[in-house]
């Protein structure tokens, strides 16, 4: 038994080909070029169909970067007596992501580094920086921002921790956040 198909009995080609060709009334000064206003309406006309809903304009940034940091220091303890000193060299890459609309933005940063001691290499590690803002303007005179930020390091002390041990200000009284080892944290 011979089996015929649909194309057999309909020919698609020929139909289309019928459908689009050029008849004198439609017919243009360009057609020289095989371009006719009816292919560019039925062009069109498609394209709208199956295109996807306009969405609002909006910016893209993608920042990458990249960083290598030398550092001394004669206190790597931060002790009042006993002071060692020793040398640091930081490598970090980091990429910001962010998208700006008409009315609002977001972007989020990371920059993760790693830190090698010389001679206290006990204190070698990561370190992560990392950061979400996102802002919107909800009326003329009126905008809300959000901020989130996350560390996580080794290095001990703040900078108002380290002037209470200088000396420069009074230290708190039975304060429980002041850190004096180097054993790592986030915040």
């Amino acid at each position: 038994m011979q089996q015929t198909s649909i194309q057999n009995h309909f020919n698609w080609k020929k139909a289309m080909t019928s459908i689009l060709k050029p008849s004198s009334v439609w017919r243009s000064s360009v057609h020289s070029f095989g371009f006719f206003p009816y292919r560019a309406f039925l062009f069109a006309v498609i394209i709208m169909l199956v295109s996807p809903a306009p969405t609002p304009a909006a910016q893209w940034t993608l920042q990458p970067r990249a960083s290598v940091q030398g550092e001394y220091t004669d206190n790597l303890f931060l002790t009042p007596d006993n002071e060692k000193d020793d040398y640091l060299i930081t490598t970090s890459v980091g990429l910001t992501a962010g998208v700006a609309g008409q009315t609002a933005e977001a972007s989020f940063s990371y920059d993760p580094s790693y830190a090698w001691y010389d001679e206290y290499a006990e204190n070698n590690g990561w370190r992560h920086n990392a950061s979400l803002l996102a802002g919107w303007d909800i009326s003329k005179n009126t905008r809300l921002d959000f901020s989130d930020y996350f560390v996580h390091t080794e290095d001990p002390l703040s900078e108002q921790e380290i002037d209470v041990l200088r000396g420069l200000v009074p230290p708190p009284q039975a304060d429980t956040t002041v850190r004096i080892d180097r054993r790592p944290y986030s915040r």
